[in-house]
């Protein structure tokens, strides 16, 4: 679970002196009660598929992947050829980073029946996180087709400056800047930074946020040029900024990943070129006449050999399977922290020497790299007439997947980005995750949009004004009584007497830990988060979260809104 940044002050904003100060607490999204209904059926049946992928598809929505992953596997264990359990598997290893694994759920998804056109703006995602921005852009076109969704067209401006196609990532983001969408503006900053207008982007981060904030941005920005296309499509759309030591340097799956689709077409060619003697040579003036034959399409026994190979090296990685066994050694016996993973060869004289460590990649997705007998479904966006409604829906047919256990040796080095930039300067020692975080806990621009303006270049982030002196009559208002925080989430229950045993139990186990730091609880659904806290950023409370694993304790992150109330478990 993350949080995440990008901060504003409101052109406009004027309300009466009670309700600037007024601390109002956030309505629960729809999906809160969708979760709360699926856990009454399931409190009655635990064997409700239904309610189990209800319960799984609200979890992913509230930001609770580690819920829903838990949904998710009881449903399969329950229905394992369940297309929408497949579909909501793919959704939570691509909330996770592992993106190679939800793309091989979305194609085991759509081969069960699941419709494309529901999953396409996350299977994009998935996709541009692989480098493969073609079939992305397709996807979320797709997307787009039947859903005007704001984040989906931000996924495909950012799709498209990745490709290097600066007039539509502009066209795209326009209706959004003349709302003056924030993250709308923020998709605009990293797409220039994307685009090589570094300048441009520093403007922007500098006209939306705080002065410390935009200082935290900056240095992200300046690098965004010098990353691969797998990890710009992550820095911009998940906040996950790669180790120094990997800038401009994909994961060895992911590297394997185009070079493993060319191999497959080269095989699938050569396996379709004629043999053997010329029919029809004793009758040269026929040959002479006949129009060269076209290139036959795959027979069937090709398309079957195809599927074999796949299925035979999915079976080489089962995610599930690994994800199952690593709750289980955490929660059996206590296990160090996973060592360093060795720094790749150094890029010659492209990446300055002082540079410091960032924050680590996803640890599930070195687990799923480290392991290249996995099998990458490889799927262009098909759309049946079924879903073929909006216009411009495309329809675009299947590729075969590449087999990265046939060449995995072949992508175990790290390919380097091709082409220098000029040298940034020093990244900085916090996580991109956590701007994303503060971005997120700052208030919305205001709404409305902006008539005529129709030149992006005209177009202006809102900037900070002075406010003016305070009149002297008046007090200065009072902080909020619950402002916005970071926690570590350790339990959670209906009972607050037994969530106090709970709070002695695992705060004995955390080797001081937890001293002074709890107990504290927060209503959620029907029941209540057990917490320690507050800590001090996001990567606090990931510091925690980390050392507590380590000692077999489960726990997570949790970061409250302002005004959500946070009560001491006396």
């Amino acid at each position: 679970m993350s949080a995440s940044l990008f901060g504003l002050v409101l052109a406009g904003l004027v309300g009466a002196a009670t309700a600037q100060n007024a601390i109002v607490q956030p309505l629960p999204p729809p999906e809160a009660e969708d979760l709360n209904e699926a856990l009454r059926r399931l409190s009655r049946d635990r064997s409700d598929l239904d309610a189990l992928l209800e319960a799984g598809e609200a979890s992913i929505v509230l930001g609770d992947s580690d819920a829903a992953m838990g949904f998710f596997v009881r449903a399969q264990d329950l229905s394992p050829d369940n297309a929408r359990m497949k579909a909501g598997l793919g959704r939570v290893f691509l909330a996770e980073g592992r993106a190679i694994e939800a793309l091989r759920f979305f194609a085991e998804a759509e081969t069960a029946g699941y419709p494309l056109v529901e999953m396409a703006a996350d299977r994009g995602l998935a996709f541009d996180l692989v480098g493969d921005n073609t079939r992305a852009q397709e996807l979320y076109r797709l997307a787009l087709a039947r859903n005007d969704d704001p984040a989906t067209s931000r996924r495909l401006a950012l799709s498209l400056a990745i490709s290097g196609k600066r007039a539509d990532f502009e066209r795209i983001l326009l209706p959004q800047l003349k709302d003056e969408d924030r993250a709308g503006f923020r998709a605009r900053a990293f797409g220039l930074a994307i685009l090589g207008d570094e300048r441009e982007a520093i403007s922007i981060a500098e006209a939306l946020m705080p002065t410390d904030l935009a200082l935290r941005m900056t240095p992200y920005l300046r690098y965004m040029a010098r990353l691969t296309k797998a990890q710009q499509a992550a820095a911009a759309n998940l906040g996950t900024f790669p180790r120094a030591g990997e800038i401009g340097r994909d994961m060895p799956a992911i590297a394997g990943y185009a070079e493993q689709g060319a191999a497959i077409s080269r095989r699938a060619d050569a396996s379709l070129t004629p043999s053997g003697p010329v029919m029809g040579a004793s009758r040269p003036q026929q040959a002479a006449v006949a129009p060269a034959p076209s290139t036959p399409p795959p027979s069937s026994a090709e398309r079957r050999r195809a599927e074999r190979e796949q299925r035979q090296a999915l079976a080489g990685l089962d995610p599930i399977a690994r994800t199952r066994a690593r709750s289980a050694r955490s929660t059996s016996t206590p296990t160090p922290a996973p060592p360093t993973a060795p720094e790749p060869a150094p890029v010659a004289a492209t990446v300055p020497a002082p540079i410091p460590t960032t924050r680590d990649s996803p640890p599930a997705q070195a687990d799923a790299t480290s392991q290249l007998a996995i099998s990458l479904p490889v799927e262009a966006p098909r759309q049946s007439s079924a879903d073929a409604q909006g216009p411009g829906a495309e329809a675009a047919g299947r590729i075969e997947p590449p087999d990265l256990a046939q060449t995995a040796s072949e992508a175990s080095v790290p390919i380097p980005a091709s082409g220098a930039a000029p040298d940034p300067g020093p990244l900085p020692t916090g996580s991109l995750e956590d701007v994303f975080a503060e971005f997120e806990a700052i208030p919305a621009m205001r709404s409305g949009a902006t008539q005529g303006a129709v030149d992006i270049a005209t177009i202006k982030p809102p900037r900070e004004r002075a406010a003016p002196p305070p009149a002297p009559a008046r007090a200065a208002p009072r902080p909020p009584e619950h402002p916005a925080r970071h926690w570590v989430q350790i339990a959670t229950g209906r009972d607050r007497d037994a969530l106090k045993f709970d709070w002695r139990r695992i705060a004995r186990n955390a080797k001081s830990l937890l001293d002074g730091k709890g107990p504290f609880v927060t209503p959620w659904v029907e029941a209540n988060r057990l917490l320690a806290g507050p800590y001090p950023s996001a990567g606090d409370a990931r510091e925690v979260v980390t050392q507590l694993k380590a000692l077999g304790i489960d726990a997570f992150t949790f970061a409250s809104p302002r005004g959500q109330e946070i009560e001491t478990l006396d």
